[in-house]
């Protein structure tokens, strides 16, 4: 998965999923967060995008912190992703 497949795979990702009373719906989401992780290893492209959505999802002032930005999308460039 390149950088920009895994920015909007991540763009619609249930971020909340933990916080329903659905068991089925917190099974798909850690089922949807571990193939998430396992295309992002750390210190990969893929890693700082998933990391930049964290700080932006879990930001503000229901978490007491500033908010942080929406991550950038990557951009194309000839012959794939940066």
């Amino acid at each position: 998965m390149n950088a920009k497949e895994f920015y909007r795979a991540c763009e619609h990702f249930d971020w909340h999923y933990e916080m329903s009373d659905d068991h089925r719906v917190w099974m798909a989401g850690e089922a949807a967060k571990t193939r998430l992780l396992a295309q992002a290893p750390f210190g990969s492209e893929n890693r700082r995008i998933y990391d930049a959505w964290c700080a932006h999802v879990f930001s503000g002032p229901p978490w007491g912190t500033p908010k942080a930005p929406r991550p950038t999308e990557p951009e194309e460039i000839e012959g794939g992703t940066k």
